[in-house]
């Protein structure tokens, strides 16, 4: 088992980047010449200040609600809102038991990732970018290098 990297050496990286491909969230860490890709399923949030600004379910309201529009309500805040944000530097990381993860940044801003799959199903992923290594996996119930 490959422990090169774990969620807790995320504190002292910047999120630099956010972005999402069909229902996958994808949060990019860096730190000098290391790149670190965090991959979200499950429900997940960015909160400033305690509010909301972004949620999973951005992802499936069109903009202006208008169905036919090819961007999304998740879209339209990460450019609008997010990006203009970034970087922020990653201050603390909490996960719980059942791989809840609390990521807490400059700002008020804070990332939250809830491991709301079944068992067995995989919650979210760790890796760094350009390296052939192991994933780090979590799962509801176990974290594993795949």
């Amino acid at each position: 088992m490959n422990e090169d990297y774990r969620i807790e050496m995320l504190p002292g990286t910047q999120w630099v980047d956010i972005g999402r491909c069909a229902d996958l969230r994808w949060w990019i860490f860096r730190k000098g010449e290391s790149e670190y890709s965090l991959h979200t399923q499950c429900s997940c949030r960015i909160l400033q200040d305690g509010c909301p600004i972004l949620t999973r379910s951005s992802i499936y309201y069109g903009k202006n609600d208008d169905p036919g529009s090819k961007d999304t309500l998740f879209d339209v805040i990460v450019a609008d809102r997010v990006h203009g944000s970034l970087p922020l530097t990653v201050h603390e990381i909490k996960r719980t038991n059942v791989n809840d993860l609390t990521i807490t940044l400059d700002q008020g801003i804070s990332i939250e990732v809830f491991a709301d799959q079944p068992d067995g199903c995989e919650q979210w992923r760790l890796f760094s970018q350009g390296q052939d290594q192991a994933h780090l996996v979590a799962y509801s119930n176990r974290l594993a290098y795949e």
